[in-house]
């Protein structure tokens, strides 16, 4: 256990120390009489002062102050330093443990003393305070030989021990980038060198020598980015503390002084010439035999730095790892501020194991880059959720992260709020909520009605909040007449949504009700990317509002689920410094469709990807079970394909996200020319390249079979022939569609 924060020994052992002769840890020595310090503490005070005083004078240039004034100073300092870690780099790893990103304030892995290399405290210890374990806080010695030096020279040598470094970075660690704090830590005055001398007396009080040693080892700044000895290890060396050599520990000790003066990185001459300074050191106090120093000193630095990486630019998933950071700074159980939460983030040491997987992350990424350049006019998005977990298996964007041309730090595959766009229309991929409500109020799949290219005639409809819609004369037709031969004619719900007939679903939604294909919509997890409340009009069923794709996913995983939403999920489970678990975000899952219909919705969602709908072209390999819809708005502004698997659900968007009025047509997308841009030319065989790798090797699972007397209705067959049909909607008697179910 800590003590306050750092590693105490077991009671009743040893502090261990540097042997001379041996060189190595492990020969207990007397300890210095904690009560000796309170006794004589007021006589230590005064002496003090005037070395302090003496030692700070050159630098300061005060007149001279007298010591029994200087001991008043000190007497009244406050003696309480509160301490707590140092801030240390949180990592996200994928759901394999593979790291996908760093964050940090100060770049920093904190470890106990016992797994630092001995060769490195000696390093350590030799150059910085190697009287460390001897004195009790001020070494008198050491004050006394900067004092002589000063009066000399003239110069500013300190006799700063070991602890009032800690002290002093500790001083910094807790002013929380405060400048004046800093400066105040760092600033060549009496009074700080009494306060950082005073703290040291209370801290060799409170802590055991190795403690002080570790928090300072892990506290302590070394270059190039790099804070704690295990860091600069990693960030010089590649490898961890507890394996480096003489030499390698030597440069380390030897950059403590001056991090920028000595970084290895920027001025490897300096740093060598530091390090050989270090090595005389250890050779001078036995730490080392002249053998090993003049070895040392002939020896490159071997430096194999490490990349430093913070934040998502650098990660291997920009556009993901920006989500969690979203996650993270919106919801309250990181902390109760906005702020709280990112300092938690870049200070906290937390270990982040997200939900993505990496092969279908993979396979999401190829798919893009397949068939969308970055630099193109168009971007394309996709997110994939699982159906009864809600956790985000993969999100990829064609453009790179960044900014410049092709790249965007906007996340369009999911909402404002998480770092993604306003979002856009979806089209018909909307058609799937209306089927199932349909399905809910009685409609079956063999449900017919007159479906030509255009119609007209609605009635005006209530919207869920009681307010009468007006049709205003709404008209719409399908796609093209060439693609219909002019006229559809009498169709079954089934083959409406196989071949995505606009003027079927129009008329389905005024037999169902507007309202109800909203509440089956928001049921499955529908809502509009920028988080204002649904538009609820009449077209509402051909995918007026602007939602993202991560929306979209997540609802259709609703039905895979057999109607159970869970909200989108992209961290699995987070460790705290101390190793311990700490609360997420929740999936909430809950059934809000009944399993029946959602079972009979994904029945009919199949049939888009038999012969003759229009994802036939996306039925995935070995026979792998799948529904889907095609989407797109018009002038093909936007286009999708969205479809499930009993394993994942995704959904994948294409337009241009900056201009929601450019028509998509004669143009080149990726290398290749499309005169027509639809759902089923670029954004399904995406879908499908994607779906393919994201599940090769995977179980092949079969969705729950319909209800056969769901799939069949109560309505009846609708109109038997040619002809329009008579709108029977009645608002006060149709049955609310989307309350939740119970399971």
């Amino acid at each position: 256990m800590r003590k306050p924060w750092g590693r105490s020994k077991a009671a009743g052992a040893q502090p261990k120390v540097i042997t001379p002769a041996l060189g190595t840890y492990g020969a207990p020595v007397k300890q210095t009489n904690r009560r000796g310090y309170a006794a004589g503490f007021v006589g230590v005070c005064a002496l003090s002062g005037v070395m302090v005083a003496a030692i700070a004078l050159p630098v300061v240039g005060t007149g001279a102050i007298s010591a029994n004034h200087l001991a008043h100073d000190f007497q009244a300092l406050p003696s309480d330093l509160s301490t707590r870690p140092p801030a240390q780099a949180s990592v996200i790893l994928a759901s394999d443990g593979t790291r996908i990103g760093t964050f940090y304030d100060e770049n920093r892995v904190d470890v106990p003393l016992d797994h630092i290399a001995p060769i490195m405290k000696q390093a350590i210890l030799a150059i910085e305070d190697y009287r460390f374990y001897q004195h009790g806080g001020i070494d008198m010695k050491g004050t006394v030989r900067a004092f002589v030096k000063n009066q000399s020279s003239g110069s500013g040598q300190g006799g700063s021990t070991l602890t009032q470094q800690y002290v002093k970075n500790l001083l910094i660690q807790l002013s929380d980038g405060d400048p004046d704090k800093i400066a105040a830590a760092h600033a060549h005055t009496i009074k700080r060198k009494l306060r950082e001398l005073k703290y040291a007396l209370e801290i060799e009080k409170k802590m055991s020598k190795d403690q002080i040693l570790d928090n300072y080892l892990n506290i302590s700044y070394f270059g190039a980015g790099s804070y704690g000895v295990e860091e600069a290890s990693r960030r010089y060396f590649s490898k961890s503390s507890n394996n480096l050599t003489l030499t390698e520990a030597a440069m380390i000790a030897g950059i403590v002084r001056s991090p920028t003066k000595y970084d290895a990185i920027a001025h490897p001459d300096a740093a060598r010439q530091r390090r050989d300074v270090v090595l005389a050191r250890m050779r001078d106090l036995h730490y080392i035999s002249e053998q090993q120093y003049e070895q040392g000193r002939t020896t490159d630095l071997g430096l194999r730095p490490s990349p430093t990486s913070n934040g998502c630019t650098s990660s291997p998933v920009p556009f993901f790892c920006d989500y969690v950071t979203h996650v993270i700074l919106n919801d309250p159980v990181f902390g109760k501020t906005e702020q709280e939460r990112a300092d938690m983030l870049s200070r906290g040491g937390l270990t982040i194991r997200t939900t993505l997987d990496l092969q279908a992350q993979r396979a999401a990424e190829r798919a893009i880059r397949d068939k969308v350049s970055p630099t193109d006019k168009v971007a394309a998005a996709l997110a994939s959720v699982e159906p009864g977990t809600g956790k985000i298996r993969a999100m990829a964007v064609s453009r790179e992260y960044g900014t410049g041309t092709g790249k965007t730090v906007v996340n369009y595959a999911t909402d404002y709020a998480y770092g993604g766009s306003r979002g856009f229309q979806d089209g018909s991929t909307h058609k799937v909520f209306t089927t199932a409500a349909a399905l809910e109020a009685g409609y079956g799949s063999e449900y017919k009605l007159d479906a030509p290219y255009s119609i007209g005639g609605f009635h005006a409809q209530m919207n869920c909040e009681g307010k009468r819609v007006p049709a205003d004369g709404w008209s719409p037709k399908n796609f093209t007449d060439d693609q219909t031969n002019g006229v559809f004619g009498v169709i079954t719900m089934r083959e409406g949504l196989r071949r995505s007939v606009n003027t079927f679903y129009a008329q389905m939604e005024q037999l169902v009700g507007l309202c109800n294909v909203v509440s089956m919509a928001t049921a499955a997890g529908v809502h509009r990317a920028d988080g204002k409340p649904q538009h609820e009009f009449l077209p509402y069923t051909l995918g007026i509002n602007e939602v993202s794709p991560l929306d979209i996913a997540d609802s259709y995983a609703t039905f895979a689920a057999r109607g159970v939403h869970c909200d989108p999920i992209a961290i699995d489970s987070m460790i705290g410094r101390d190793g311990k678990p700490l609360p997420v975000p929740s999936a909430n899952c809950k059934q809000t469709i009944k399993p029946e219909i959602a079972d009979a919705t994904v029945d009919i969602m199949r049939s888009v990807m038999e012969k003759g709908g229009y994802g036939e072209k996306m039925e995935l390999n070995d026979s792998r079970q799948a529904g889907g819809k095609t989407g797109t708005t018009n002038n093909n502004v936007a286009v999708w394909f969205s479809g499930i698997t009993p394993q994942l659900a995704t959904s994948v968007w294409l337009g241009n996200p900056d201009d929601y009025s450019f028509k998509m047509g004669d143009m080149t997308i990726g290398g290749t020319f499309y005169h027509l841009v639809l759902g089923s030319l670029l954004p399904g065989p995406i879908w499908k390249e994607m779906m393919d790798g994201a599940l090769a090797g995977k179980p092949k699972l079969t969705f729950h079979p319909a209800n056969p007397a769901i799939l069949a209705g109560t309505q009846g067959s609708g109109v038997s022939g040619q002809g329009k049909m008579t709108y029977t909607y009645d608002p006060t008697v149709q049955p609310k569609i989307g309350d939740p179910a119970k399971p």
